[in-house]
């Protein structure tokens, strides 16, 4: 097992050296690598920092990336940042989704999701993750993954527009419990 897996991570650090049938060969590295991924006992921190930072991606690779996406975790986290560099903000109204809709995977959405949008998040979408922060204001349920990823998305933005749109009533003394957590950790 051990042996497989310096295996891969040879083959997976190889294949940025290849000058003819490179895109090919990655995809068939990562889809060997995937059927051999086993999300619930084993963290691969070699294919996630392959497809974070190492190997050459481009669109020719994104159905390999949406697979891992599907994983979810921090190989999921990895691939969705390579996804929303190659594409750009056509990516974005599903990092959205992701955001406030998907799991609460928190390797997923703080160093996934997060991290892409912060990239791309506009004042328009401020005031969208806004809306959702008010609405879900009395959820007691854990969101450390939810208000990590939401600063982490929002913390390109200038802090007082972040400010006037979570905490409309922060003058006032007023800020609701999530609007505040999210506020802490961009602060951080």
């Amino acid at each position: 097992w051990l042996w497989r897996k310096y295996v891969q991570s040879l083959a997976l650090s190889s294949c940025k050296y290849l000058e003819e049938y490179r895109d090919q060969v990655i995809n068939a590295v990562l889809n060997k690598c995937l059927a051999d991924h086993d999300a619930r006992s084993f963290n691969d921190r070699a294919l996630e920092w392959a497809i974070e930072t190492d190997l050459p991606l481009s669109s020719h690779h994104i159905p390999v990336l949406r697979q891992c996406v599907e994983i979810g975790g921090s190989l999921g986290g990895s691939a969705i940042q390579r996804l929303a560099a190659i594409r750009g903000s056509a990516e974005k109204p599903m990092l959205l989704k992701l955001l406030l809709e998907g799991e609460r995977d928190y390797n997923f959405l703080a160093n996934g999701v997060g991290k892409a949008l912060s990239k791309m998040v506009t004042s328009d979408d401020l005031a969208v993750i806004a809306d959702w922060v008010a609405e879900h204001s009395n959820q007691t349920a854990d969101l450390e993954a939810t208000t990590t990823s939401i600063a982490e998305a929002l913390s390109e933005l200038p802090a007082k527009e972040i400010v006037g749109c979570l905490a409309p009533s922060f003058d006032e003394g007023i800020v609701s419990t999530l609007a505040a957590d999210i506020l802490c950790d961009i602060a951080q």
